[in-house]
């Protein structure tokens, strides 16, 4: 597949045009690096599912002191970059950013709201798991993370709870009831072009809703968030080439 993009310099002095040709062309060097990656399950005391604000700080306090111990596999200083793969504002992000000579630490909700905010041609809004998500997840993004245009132009919708629990949303019994809940909600409703799967256990479903609904984008955080740490890390990797 061949990509045609166009990079548009406003301005009309020939050689910063040729100076940001050159700065494209170097992006082939970000192409010369390989990657493996590694998974990490939350230890005993990690909760088996996080549904609200309690089981994410939880979470975090299981998860951070391995991943702050030198002689743990998961050390963050070993890593040129981390995913936190639970979709809310969740504390590890803020937590490994802290620390001394971080990695880029991306978290889903953050890097899913910066992709819809690039498309100011159409509505978005969230499809989450159990209905305690709407009210956190719809002030964390009030609070932090709703641009100044999409905010401007109403075109954050909000957030829709699939009322079911994390664990249940890849039941095939249960797909019907999701879809059942983007048509009234999300679609009819709220009337969103950009639906994001608010929830890692959505994972792998946007290709079946889309053959559902094929006028809606859906995004998939973990897709869209490793995405965003590849290239991150990447970018810095080069630097030190």
């Amino acid at each position: 597949m061949v990509l045609d993009l166009l990079v548009v310099n406003p301005n009309s002095s020939r050689s910063m045009s040729d100076e940001i040709a050159r700065s494209v062309a170097a992006v082939d060097a970000f192409r010369a690096f390989a990657f493996k990656t590694t998974y990490m399950t939350g230890p005993e005391g990690a909760p088996p599912q996080i549904d609200g604000e309690e089981t994410s700080h939880q979470s975090c306090d299981a998860c951070l002191p391995l991943l702050k111990d030198p002689e743990s596999e998961y050390f963050y200083k070993r890593y040129d970059g981390i995913l936190i793969g639970c979709f809310s504002d969740h504390p590890l992000v803020e937590a490994l950013t802290c620390l001394t000579d971080a990695p880029p630490v991306v978290g889903l909700l953050n890097s899913s709201l910066s992709f819809v905010s690039l498309f100011p041609s159409g509505p978005s809004s969230v499809i989450t798991s159990n209905k305690e998500w709407v009210e956190i997840l719809d002030a964390s993004v009030e609070k932090k993370f709703l641009t100044g245009e999409a905010r401007a132009r109403g075109l954050w919708k909000g957030t829709v709870s699939s009322n079911l629990q994390v664990l249940e949303l890849h039941s095939e019994e249960n797909f019907g009831k999701i879809v059942e809940r983007i048509r009234r909600e999300n679609v009819e409703r709220l009337g969103s072009k950009y639906v994001i799967l608010g929830c890692a256990g959505f994972s792998g479903l946007q290709y079946k809703l889309k053959k559902i609904f094929p006028e809606v984008i859906f995004v998939d955080p973990i897709i869209l968030g490793f995405q965003t740490l590849l290239s991150s890390a990447t970018f810095l990797k080069c630097q030190n080439v």
